[in-house]
């Protein structure tokens, strides 16, 4: 049973490498089901997966570059505040504040809470909630799921509430990851 498991998952990840080969060659669906011999829906899934780990890799690179940025910029602003100690000369001092400045920046201190960016994780949003938020949709009302201005029945406009009660920024829903359901990739046509 195991074994068979196993084998599905390892057809199934050679499927998906396949339709992102010929999806990036901007092949359409039906042509890739066609040639990989699977039905269209099952083709659809597979982009939809191929998309949200595409994202979770974007993501992870800014990470990672933002954290490197962060490192590099630590380092500069020890090797500014020891050269000014030593030295006493005002180029290190400005040297130090502007690794100082640059640091505020990146990670949004400057900005005022009540104009503060909210920092939302993407990888847990839906593609309907992506698609508000690029359409220039209010993310805290994508989030509690209205928009920018619902209307009721009476007339009023409705404020938009918290998401999930938790602080800003924090986003209950469940984490995606590769063990997605297995798709048998049989074609039902």
């Amino acid at each position: 049973m195991n074994d068979e498991r196993t084998k599905k998952r390892g057809e199934m990840l050679t499927r998906r490498r396949q339709v992102a080969r010929l999806y990036l060659s901007r092949v359409n669906e039906t042509d890739i089901a066609a040639k990989l011999k699977v039905s269209q829906p099952t083709v659809s899934r597979d982009i939809k997966w191929l998309m949200q780990e595409w994202r979770k890799d974007a993501i992870a690179d800014i990470a990672e570059a933002r954290g490197r940025e962060l490192a590099e910029l630590d380092e500069m602003e020890h090797d500014a505040a020891l050269q000014f100690v030593t030295t006493k000369s005002p180029q290190w001092f400005t040297a130090r504040l502007d690794c100082k400045k640059r640091r505020a920046k990146m990670l949004n201190l400057d900005v005022p809470p009540t104009a503060r960016q909210i920092e939302i994780d993407v990888r847990t949003l839906t593609d309907e909630q992506l698609d508000r938020i690029a359409a220039g949709e209010d993310p805290l009302a994508v989030l509690a799921g209205t928009g920018n201005k619902r209307t009721s029945e009476t007339g009023e406009t409705a404020t938009p509430g918290p998401a999930t009660g938790k602080p800003a920024g924090e986003v209950a829903v469940p984490a995606m990851d590769a063990g997605t359901p297995l798709d048998s990739g049989q074609s039902t046509g």
